[in-house]
Order: C-alpha cells, then structure tokens, then sequence
C-alpha cells in the first residue's frame, strides 16, 4: 500500500545534519520498502525534499489488522532520479542468502553473516520447546550420505534425560554399529558398562591354556572371545577374567591360535 504519513523532525534547522524523517509504511514489508525508488512519492505526496544528508526511521507494518510493526534506521541514496532506502553501511549487515540459516558475528565490530564454519554459544543450546518437538541434526561432509539426529521422544512425565561422559584419559571416538535393522536399543545399565575389543594371535606351546595379557581387564569382566584360526582341532572350556589378564582354558593344545575378544566391565 506504500507510504501512510511522513514529516521531517527537525523543520527550520538549516544545516543541522543528519535530518531525520520519520516515516510510516502500511501494507509493505521489508523487501518492498527496499525496492529502487520506494521515496519517489515523499516530494509528490507529502512535498518533502529528499537529501542523502538525511537519515530515516521508518516504521514498517505489513499487516495492519495483526500490528506486527517493526521499526529500523535506514539511509537514504539517490539513484539517477529514484531515492531509494538502503541499510546503514556501518552495520555491515549482510541479508541472508538462504532463509532459516543462523546469524552469526564474523568481527568484532558486529559485521553479521550466516553459514560460519563455526557457530558458538557459551551457554545451552536448546532444540524445540515443551510441546513443540526439536533435534539436533549433523550431516556428513559427503552429500546424500544421510545424517545422525538426536531427537526427543514422550517420556510419560516431566523428565530429563541426560548423555554425559565421565573423566577420560584420551580423546576418543566411540562408533555406533550397523545392526542391520530398521530399529534396535543400546545396550544400558544401572552402572557404568566400558568395553574394549581386540585381536591377538598367540603360540601356548603344548599348553591347552592361553594367558592374555590386558590392563583393561579386572577379575569381574566380562570376556567374550571368538576363535578365528587354529593349528589344531579345540574347543573353549572356560575363559577366567584375572586383574591385568584372563586365561583361556581349550579342550586340547590349539598350536598357535588367533582370536578377537571383548572385554566388558
């Protein structure tokens, strides 16, 4: 609907720059009042001179029945013979290119742009509201290779579910298997569960027993191995978990042996 009124602060005020105009738009939204040559009808309707001294606070209202006005500073710039609003240059901020991308600061000087390498908050970030359902989603840097989500799910009650780590000893990636199947669990515990899985290929002798040796191991693990090769025909009898090591106990002399096994603790 374009320009509902206008009027110039400082009448009669030779000199004193910047003059302000106030102006109040209906029916137009942002992207409109920023088209070339939006001002052309300030001299024709309201008989108002425009200068590039000028600066002007323009209240925008795109839809009158709902009252959703905004209020910003803009320039004014002359093009040929169309006067035009345009952003303040030293607020360099940058108009979005794609819409629903993030804001984020590139200087110290306030300079806003979206799509940072990295985005950061020194405080919580939060997906969604109570009753209205967010996640967290990360792509990988392939395309088309699908993503990994973290979505929550009704809890039947008002209550929180947390993923927390404990104090490490080094960096450490943990990988989530593919379990062939369209749906699955975790394996959970009222205590902390770690786990390590490894290979070893070793020769007893004439022994029937193999003493693995293996720090992580304590004398209530759990051990699960798995025999991929063997010299001779046999069996496993018992494996027993010792503090530092677990013996493997087979039904014959296996000769040299490779297995994979697990430790769980």
């Amino acid at each position: 609907m374009g320009i509902k009124s206008a009027s110039i602060n400082n009448p009669g005020k030779t000199g004193v720059f910047p003059t302000i105009i106030t102006i109040l738009t209906e029916g137009d939204t942002l992207n409109d009042i920023m088209a070339n040559g939006y001002l052309n009808s300030l001299k024709l309707n309201f008989d108002i001179q425009l200068s590039e001294y000028y600066m002007a606070l323009v209240s925008i209202d795109p839809n009158p029945n709902v009252g959703n006005i905004q209020v910003g500073w803009f320039n004014i710039s002359k093009s040929n013979d169309n006067w035009s609003l345009i952003f303040p240059t030293n607020l360099d901020v940058v108009l979005p290119t794609i819409p629903n991308h993030i804001a984020t600061y590139i200087n110290t000087t306030g300079t806003l742009s979206q799509d940072a390498s990295t985005a950061i908050n020194a405080g919580t970030i939060q997906a969604g509201l109570s009753g209205t359902p967010g996640a967290f989603i990360s792509y990988p840097p392939a395309p088309n290779n699908g993503s990994l989500q973290l979505a929550a799910v009704n809890a039947g009650g008002n209550f929180q579910t947390s993923i927390a780590n404990i104090s490490m000893g080094q960096s450490t990636i943990y990988t989530i298997g593919d379990i062939g199947s369209s749906t699955g669990g975790l394996v959970v515990s009222t205590s902390i569960i770690t786990r390590i899985r490894l290979s070893v290929a070793l020769d007893p002798g004439t022994s029937s027993t193999v003493t693995v040796i293996d720090p992580f191991c304590t004398n209530t693990s759990n051990v699960i191995i798995s025999v991929v090769s063997q010299v001779n025909p046999a069996s496993v009898l018992t494996v027993s978990p010792q503090n530092g090591s677990f013996i493997v106990t087979f039904s014959a002399i296996p000769g040299n042996v490779g297995f994979s096994y697990s430790i769980i603790k």
